[in-house]
């Protein structure tokens, strides 16, 4: 019988089979503490702007959505706020790059009264985010690293037993204020508390 020394702690033997496995979980669709993929897009005046160039300028919101995506209508007001709110030295920026669009984003951004950069043609830089469905959301340090991921925010609201009679606009209602929350907590930590 082998002594205590030299027998094999259980932890020991099970690590071989567990990290493979935690590494896969966290891998999967996370992006957050990876760098953002750059890109460069022409905006709706016909300014080109790269990426890698843009985001040491100071935290920016890179957001991926549609004039028919009722949760990107209800985020967007917070957006708005948040926009006018982070002023200073490195202003907020949020580049509103359209996915899957079939209505006019400029129009709806002009006559909603968002000042976002916007994008009416995003390319392939939704798939370089692994975007998937609207809205993508994604705050990046000046570093360019992603510190938030709104597909990696969670809620207990859809636990709610009442959720599935809801309808998608009156989710995206109750989705809104918690994912604009979560959007200040990560600003606030770039932005130092306010």
């Amino acid at each position: 019988m082998p002594s205590i020394a030299t027998r094999p702690r259980p932890r020991a033997r099970a690590l071989p089979f567990i990290l493979p496995l935690l590494v896969g979980l966290l891998g999967a669709h996370s992006t957050l503490a990876n760098d953002a993929p750059n890109w460069q897009l022409t905006d709706a005046t016909g300014q080109e702007y790269a990426f890698h160039q843009e985001h040491p300028k100071g935290p920016s919101i890179v957001l991926f959505w549609a004039t028919w995506c009722p949760y990107c209508k209800a985020l967007m007001p917070h957006l708005q706020s948040m926009l006018e709110e982070y002023q200073g030295e490195k202003p907020l920026r949020i580049f509103a790059i359209s996915y899957r669009e079939d209505g006019d984003p400029l129009q709806y951004l002009e006559r909603q009264g968002y000042s976002f950069i916007a994008f009416p043609e995003g390319g392939d830089v939704p798939a370089s985010y692994n975007v998937s469905g609207t809205p993508g959301l994604f705050v990046v340090d000046e570093t360019g690293r992603i510190v938030l991921d709104i597909y990696q925010v969670t809620s207990r609201m859809a636990e709610d037993p009442n959720w599935d009679a809801l309808n998608n606009r009156q989710k995206a209602a109750r989705r809104a204020p918690y994912w604009g929350a979560r959007i200040r907590e990560a600003l606030d930590t770039l932005y130092g508390a306010r």
